[in-house]
């Protein structure tokens, strides 16, 4: 019998374990296991299949729309290969900081990241609504503009106009992303930051305004 494809695409191919389980005895006849243990490479994939596959997760998180995965990678012991040969450790796995907007997961163009860079170039832009990326309104009638600093939301100021308020976002994002630059050691993640900034500078110079990073 023919394994279960995972989100209707991935296949298990591996024979190791993905889990441990204990038993922690019998409720009403039943046994009753914990999962002690489960394969890190795994997790993963699996969640990486969900983001791309999962009709219930895009629902939620529309952005993902589109998104698929290359052909080796739908085998899990291709994807794991790949991924214990990467520094993953208390990472994420990043498929656009390498190459902003792509959509496709494979070995060229993932690379695995620390938190603070998924926080610094994720800017939700389906969601922001009517607004610029970092502007929102006050009771005032004025717009508050604030910027995600390295992990932690700056408050940049009240302004006019929504240019105005977007502006000093841009501005603060320059120089959040500079930071984040001075603690990267992966020439792929500087370049893609180092794109990302040359993209921000090049939207002040010309008052135009960014929709996505």
């Amino acid at each position: 019998m023919c394994a279960k494809l995972v989100c209707g695409v991935g296949i298990n191919d591996s024979e190791t374990n993905i889990n441990e389980r204990t038993t922690l005895g019998y409720v009403n006849g039943k046994q009753k296991q914990k999962t002690i243990w489960s394969c890190p490479f795994y997790i993963v994939w699996a969640d990486m299949l969900k983001r791309c596959y999962s009709q219930k997760y895009l629902a939620k998180y529309p952005t993902y729309n589109g998104c698929q995965v290359c052909d080796d990678w739908i085998y899990f012991t291709k994807f794991r290969s790949w991924m214990q040969s990467q520094d993953w450790q208390g990472k994420e796995l990043d498929k656009d900081i390498i190459c902003m907007g792509n959509k496709v997961y494979g070995p060229d163009l993932c690379v695995f990241v620390d938190k603070i860079v998924n926080y610094a170039v994720l800017t939700n832009g389906s969601k922001r609504g009517e607004f610029p990326l970092g502007v929102s309104s006050t009771k005032s009638g004025k717009y508050r503009a604030e910027c995600n600093y390295l992990g932690e939301y700056r408050y940049l100021g009240v302004f006019s106009t929504t240019q105005a308020a977007h502006k000093a976002w841009k501005t603060a994002k320059i120089e959040s992303l500079s930071a984040l630059l001075e603690i990267q050691s992966d020439t792929r993640i500087i370049q893609g930051i180092q794109f990302r900034i040359n993209l921000l500078q090049q939207a002040i110079d010309t008052n135009e305004e960014i929709t996505r990073l």
